[in-house]
């Protein structure tokens, strides 16, 4: 009923805007798809950090529709599947069906995005301790609204996420809803210092039984500043990122008192020859303080959670040296080990990841 009720909308839409078209319209055949395969073996050595693992999968979202220009805008009605297959595992599928909007207004474009699509069309950077890599792989795709505007010097984009129905077929579903919001902005044109924010409130319900009734308040705001100084020394990129992550939690069955713990960044990234090389140190306390209650319904990495262990301050730092060689302007190949410390060296990861995307 749910999709049902949003493809009656959408069409709705689509059809109101062929009706005003002027003369200068045009119809054509619009289409949107990404492809992803990943290897990620993880092996930790404190198994308090998390869980050692191989991700092995392959991952395909997007869809085909009919595409409406009239004058500097564009309409788009799509339909079309995020599919994820673990190698060695089931298919896991669900429809994708939206709405766009694409139209100019000055020197900035305006994108409007209603229906179900891929994570694809999320233009904002949101780290792995907003949104970490298993959450994005085991669930591709967002439910609701999105609206972004950018040009030049800066990109903002909100939107709002609906993930689980509390009155659903399956009585144990939580509901649970997230706004989402990133953006940044250039303050001297022509100059690579960036100032932006990403960050989330999440809404984490009762179930329809009464099952789950730890209903929980999951918010985290990430301001940061960056500078790459890669022009001015040769190389491709030689980036450093001063960050500062807020969280601010609360659960009903803990008396609802509010937590904020937080953490501070600093991000160094050198690339040269496609070959890079990453530091990420990240200071602070714990910022999913319920999480070994609620586990996977938060969405940020459980590297996170377990590194502070519950303290007010822990020290975590990540190394990681990559190799990422340019074959074609959509399709990405990289090779990364990643290498975690936690007082004391915590465990390694092997990836290997390609992604082809394409669209019109």
């Amino acid at each position: 009923m749910y999709f049902k009720r949003i493809a009656i909308t959408l069409t709705g839409m689509f059809l109101a805007a062929c009706m005003y078209a002027q003369t200068d319209s045009k119809f054509f055949l619009a289409y949107d798809a990404g492809f992803m395969t990943t290897l990620d073996n993880r092996a930790y050595d404190l198994t308090d950090l998390d869980n050692s693992q191989t991700v092995f999968a392959a991952g395909l979202g997007g869809g085909v529709g009919a595409g409406l220009r009239i004058g500097n805008s564009s309409h788009r009605l799509m339909a079309g599947v995020s599919a994820l297959f673990p190698f060695g595992g089931e298919i896991k599928a669900r429809p994708l069906i939206w709405y766009q909007l694409n139209t100019n207004l000055g020197n900035s474009q305006l994108q409007v995005l209603g229906g179900s699509f891929s994570r694809g069309k999320v233009g904002g950077y949101y780290s792995q301790l907003l949104f970490s890599d298993l959450n994005i792989i085991n669930d591709n795709s967002f439910e609701g609204f999105q609206f972004s505007l950018k040009a030049t010097d800066f990109y903002y984009e909100f939107g709002i996420d609906r993930k689980g129905q509390k009155r659903s077929s399956s009585p144990m579903t939580r509901e649970q809803i997230t706004f989402y919001s990133a953006g940044h902005h250039y303050p001297i044109h022509g100059q690579p210092l960036k100032l932006g924010y990403a960050g989330y409130v999440h809404f984490l319900g009762n179930s329809f039984d009464m099952n789950a009734d730890d209903a929980v308040n999951d918010v985290i705001f990430y301001p940061y500043a960056e500078y790459d100084f890669g022009s001015r020394v040769n190389v491709q990129r030689a980036l450093a990122r001063l960050g500062y992550y807020q969280s601010f939690q609360s659960d009903r069955s803990e008396g609802n008192r509010l937590l904020a713990p937080a953490k501070g960044q600093v991000y160094l990234e050198l690339r040269n020859w496609n070959v890079g090389f990453i530091n990420d140190f990240l200071f602070g306390g714990d910022l999913m303080p319920f999480y070994d209650k609620l586990g996977s319904d938060y969405f940020g990495d459980p590297l996170m959670a377990r590194n502070a262990g519950g303290k007010k301050f822990a020290l975590y730092d990540k190394v990681s040296v990559y190799y990422e060689p340019k074959l074609l302007d959509k399709l990405s190949l990289r090779f990364q080990v990643n290498c975690h410390f936690n007082g004391g060296f915590a465990g390694w990861q092997q990836i290997v990841e390609l992604k082809y995307k394409f669209g019109n």
